[in-house]
């Protein structure tokens, strides 16, 4: 069964230990802002070992596995993408995991 606090442990466990690239983002030392969410979406069983994309990806899974949410309804586990579909791919966008309506954890 899918587990969010499965998916936010793993981003912890990684708080302050990695190094942030967009060209080692494979892990372990090592991720992006998607490759560590995608990471993290396996992790908590979202996702099927082997899964990987980027930010557009993310986009992508609207109507699948996200949906698309107001601020107001943001809860612990939530996913965000910001940059705009079909323009976000490398610098162009950002992704993380909210930990509660007033934070969230990134890479």
């Amino acid at each position: 069964m899918p587990s969010i606090e499965n998916m936010i442990a793993w981003m912890q466990a990684r708080k302050g230990k990695v190094t942030y690239s967009m060209t080692s983002r494979m892990g372990p030392k090592s991720y992006d802002c998607s490759s560590s969410v995608f990471f993290s979406m396996i992790a908590g069983g979202f996702l099927s070992a082997g899964s990987m994309g980027n930010t557009e990806t993310l986009f992508g899974m609207s109507g699948t596995k996200l949906k698309e949410i107001s601020r107001g309804e943001v809860q612990r586990g939530d996913i965000f993408i910001s940059g705009t579909p079909g323009g976000s791919a490398g610098s162009d966008g950002h992704t993380g995991i909210f930990l509660s309506n007033g934070s969230f954890i990134h890479c």
